[in-house]
């Protein structure tokens, strides 16, 4: 049963009730959209053609969004979240979008980023890791930079970690 049938059912006001997917793509996208968000957006008609394909494939939504506030800047990378809503599957993926989309859409690699900061110790210093971190991007570069930008959000954050490593994590299912 739907949210709006649910809704009907129950005599309740619609508003609000959910449209049925079990994926959802959200891209920034500095520039103004019309009714049919992604197609109606000034987007590249191949980047078009992989959303489509990808909310296809995947029984997902694609959604175009923006940050309250932000300053449009249309050479900047483009930020992705790809959310699985999928019972047991729930998951959000995030990244950036620095070129033309692909049909399979991006964020399928998971990284490991590992953060250190160099430490007095005895005569000299000694590197000690500080935290990791795990993300979904396109590629390394994406993943420090997405990791880079989380940590600054921890509590115990300290400006004097550095990114120590990054490694692409292998997934078990090969999804």
């Amino acid at each position: 049963m739907r949210c709006a049938d649910a809704a009907d059912a129950a005599g309740a006001p619609r508003e609000g009730t959910a449209p049925p997917a079990e994926q959802w793509f959200l891209l920034e996208h500095a520039g103004p959209w019309g009714r049919i968000a992604y197609t109606q957006s000034g987007l590249d008609a191949a980047d078009v053609q992989a959303l489509t394909a990808w909310a296809r494939r995947t029984r997902g939504r694609v959604l175009l969004v923006r940050r309250p506030g932000r300053v449009p800047r249309s050479d900047a990378p483009r930020r992705w979240f790809r959310i699985d809503s999928r019972r047991g599957r729930e998951e959000i993926r995030a990244g950036h979008a620095p070129g033309p989309l692909t049909p399979d859409a991006p964020g399928t690699y998971r990284y490991a980023v590992t953060f250190a900061v160099w430490a007095p110790e005895g005569d000299g210093f000694a590197r000690h890791d500080t935290h990791r971190l795990m993300v979904w991007a396109t590629d390394a570069q994406s993943a420090r930079r997405l990791a880079h930008e989380e940590v600054q959000t921890l509590a115990d954050y300290l400006p004097a970690w550095r990114v120590r490593r990054v490694v692409r994590v292998p997934e078990a299912d090969g999804a």
